[in-house]
């Protein structure tokens, strides 16, 4: 959004406070027409719902009152905004050897492009893998499944973690915590 609309916003909601301001006072003074007053408050109400939408106010997980006082850049809603299907995956228990996949669906919420610039496995014990390599972009609304396979190399319960990088500013970082117990037959 560029400057200027943003102003024109701005001096929309100052219009529409004004109008609102003059029509109480009117009321409270006992003005004499009261379609002439409903029509003032009717076009003050207007005029503030116009400042909302030409300021960005009033978008997701904002509080209009915020906006009305410091008014923001519509770029800083353009943000990414990841979300995993699940935030842990359990394995359950498998014999020493074999193996079992599960999956984990990443999806881009947000406004803009989501980049995801890395899968990272921390496991010691080797127990699970993943092919995800390399980066990719989700657009807002995209998708991405990840693959991640549990081979038990010993008895007793292993635990790793995945973790998702990626360009969204609130979960730069997101953990997925991955167990599963491996037995001996």
């Amino acid at each position: 959004m560029g400057e200027r609309a943003w102003w024109s916003g701005l001096a929309a909601l100052a219009l529409g406070l004004a109008f609102l301001a003059v029509s109480a006072l009117l009321w409270a003074g006992g003005g004499k027409s009261y379609r002439l007053l409903r029509a003032k408050l009717r076009l003050g109400g207007l005029l503030l719902g116009l400042g909302a939408v030409a300021t960005g106010c009033g978008d997701k997980d904002d509080s209009l009152v915020m906006c009305y006082a410091g008014g923001w850049d519509s770029d800083s809603y353009a943000q990414p905004d990841i979300e995993v299907d699940s935030t842990s995956l359990d394995f359950g228990t498998l014999t020493v050897g074999q193996s079992t996949l599960l999956t984990v669906t990443v999806r881009n919420n947000g406004a803009s492009s989501l980049s995801v610039s890395s899968v990272d496995l921390v496991d010691e014990t080797g127990a699970f893998a993943t092919t995800f390599e390399g980066s990719t972009d989700l657009v807002p609304g995209g998708e991405l499944t990840i693959d991640v396979t549990f081979t038990p190399t010993d008895h007793g319960a292993h635990e790793s973690t995945l973790t998702i990088t990626s360009n969204d500013p609130d979960h730069p970082a997101l953990n997925v915590l991955l167990t599963g117990e491996g037995i001996v037959p």
